[in-house]
């Protein structure tokens, strides 16, 4: 087998619909598997590809497992070359996959290969990005970084996108990685429930010696954020959560900190200008109360978020 595809779930039944039809219309032609983690919906996602899609596999969760949980379900599981990792939210092209698929074979030393993302009307989404430092966290805190960096910091625009190369990290909505380096590095790291995993898994495949590949020949239409959209402030919370894990993670304590209470005094900024600015945020679900309850947790929870723990072994 070629492929293990893995596409994630989370009550996104009609997109998940149009990823597995643009899957299965246009099938690549390398050998492959598909298996639908569903992370508890409540939706017809199940019943719907059980309906339509017989061939595929299907691990139905009785609670939302997080992005790296549920993928590592099926990569531990996964006997292929390659694992693809793909969101319901993210529909492949034609031969979308073999294009992916070649890259990785012409160059042995690299471990995963993401693609070219467009939004939904077809204009251009920023498909990967350079890791994560203290500085450059701040600046964007401060509202800077966009404004000395360009306003897709710290992912790369148009331009820096149109050729095939290297990258710090792709997105884990549509990524192809070679299970090989999966065995060298581990699974997903579980101490990320949502966000920063797929950044944190190609750190660790750099640091050890392994290249991360870019390839816009690929073009994935992604509609962006779409499971997250349902629940904001829990989207936020796993964002900074996110954040913060990956520093504790690879760039110690004293950065860790910084950064913390850098995002505590943001957040409280942001809390108190919705509050006197803004005459709708007393209704608005994005206003001065979520953003102080976020600063709040924040500071409660800040030591069981910076304590990672190891990453799951292949």
């Amino acid at each position: 087998m070629d492929v293990t595809i893995i596409i994630l779930n989370w009550n996104t039944c009609a997109l998940l619909e149009q990823c597995l039809t643009a899957l299965y219309q246009a099938p690549p032609v390398c050998t492959f598997d598909a298996w639908v983690v569903d992370n508890a919906s409540t939706d017809d996602s199940v019943a719907m590809v059980r309906r339509g899609f017989p061939q595929v596999q299907v691990l139905s969760n009785t609670a939302n497992l997080g992005f790296a949980s549920a993928n590592n379900q099926v990569l531990r599981r996964a006997g292929a070359r390659y694992a693809l990792l793909l969101n319901s939210d993210a529909i492949l092209p034609p031969a979308g996959l073999d294009r992916l698929v070649a890259v990785l074979d012409a160059r042995p030393h690299a471990a995963a290969v993401g693609p070219l993302y467009c939004n939904a009307d077809g204009s251009f989404q920023a498909s990967f990005a350079d890791f994560p430092r203290l500085g450059n966290e701040l600046l964007q805190l401060v509202g800077l970084a966009r404004r000395l960096y360009g306003r897709y910091y710290p992912s790369h625009g148009p331009e820096a996108s149109r050729l095939e190369r290297q990258a710090d990290w792709v997105p884990g909505a549509c990524l192809l990685i070679r299970m090989a380096a999966v065995s060298a590095v581990g699974l997903l790291d579980e101490d990320f429930y949502f966000y920063s995993e797929e950044v944190d898994w190609c750190f660790r495949l750099r640091q050890r010696g392994w290249e991360v590949w870019y390839c816009p020949s690929v073009e994935v239409k992604h509609y962006l954020g779409q499971s997250a959209r349902r629940s904001s402030e829990i989207a936020l919370w796993n964002l900074y959560r996110g954040k913060l894990r990956f520093f504790a993670k690879h760039y110690g304590a004293v950065q860790t900190t910084i950064l913390k209470w850098g995002l505590v005094l943001y957040l409280g900024v942001r809390s108190l200008a919705a509050l006197l600015l803004t005459p709708s945020s007393w209704h608005d679900p994005l206003a001065w109360r979520v953003y102080w309850r976020l600063a709040g947790r924040m500071v409660a929870e800040s030591g069981v978020i910076i304590t990672p723990g190891k990453s799951p072994a292949c």
